[in-house]
């Protein structure tokens, strides 16, 4: 019989109740491995090269997923394995559960979620033009004059859009914290998704609180309804606030 490894989704306090029929990487059921208080969520894995195929990374985040709805857990950055359950207990969960418990004592009750947006094409564009006349001139200079005549023309007038949309993007986010921080614990700014990214912000929110989060989003988005196509995601495994553990 092929030896397997363990493959590490995560922590959770000992005696969390899983879904029988969670599954994970290669389709093995996951277990819990417990020690003194606090669990790690694992599965078995057949050795091989360097993980990284789309079925593994969603069979991870489906676990992920499906744990942090049971219960609070510290969720694992995808890849991590640990040769076997005793290696687990010893050298993963002994030396850190005083940390572990620590972390998952102050995630209890608090979910993370995430607000991004875009911006409307054409709205942000005339924003633009209207805030700086010297890229609006550009624009009209180059007007309909050709490509191979205006080359150097059009690529100044990309430069300088990107430029204002990172300092638009600023602002902008400094808006979204102002508005929502008041009902959350912690924010983490995540980098832009893309060049028409308006705001990616990570929030971690108290279950009490969420009612309030959550019409502070619509408020928020219902403002920038022309501009902003404003998005909420979760809730999800608190992976932007938890803390880095050296070692493990």
């Amino acid at each position: 019989m092929e030896e397997t490894a363990c493959y590490v989704f995560g922590i959770v306090p000992a005696g969390t109740r899983l879904p029988d029929d969670l599954l994970g990487l290669d389709g093995e059921p996951v277990r819990l491995v417990e020690r003194g208080g606090v669990a790690a969520i694992v599965g078995g894995i057949a050795p091989r090269g360097p993980l990284g195929a789309r079925d593994e990374l969603l069979a991870h985040e489906d676990v992920v997923a499906a744990a942090a709805e049971a219960e609070v857990i510290l969720p694992f950055r995808f890849g991590a394995v640990v040769t076997a359950d005793d290696a687990v207990a010893q050298e993963l969960l002994a030396p850190h559960h005083a940390w572990f418990a620590d972390v998952l004592s102050d995630l209890r009750g608090r979910r993370e979620f995430v607000v991004t947006g875009d911006y409307r094409e054409e709205a942000v564009l005339r924003e633009i033009m209207t805030e700086r006349p010297e890229v609006a001139d550009l624009r009209a200079e180059i007007g309909d004059l050709p490509v191979e005549a205006s080359y150097g023309e059009r690529i100044q007038l990309g430069e300088a859009v990107v430029r204002a949309l990172d300092d638009k993007r600023a602002v902008d986010t400094d808006t979204l914290l102002a508005a929502l921080e008041p009902h959350t614990v912690a924010a983490a700014l995540r980098d832009p998704s893309g060049e028409a990214a308006a705001a990616n912000v990570a929030f971690l929110v108290a279950d009490d609180d969420r009612p309030s989060f959550e019409d502070a989003v619509d408020a928020l988005g219902e403002r920038w309804a022309d501009r902003v196509s404003l998005r909420l995601l979760g809730p999800l495994a608190p992976y932007d606030f938890v803390p880095i553990l050296e070692e493990v």
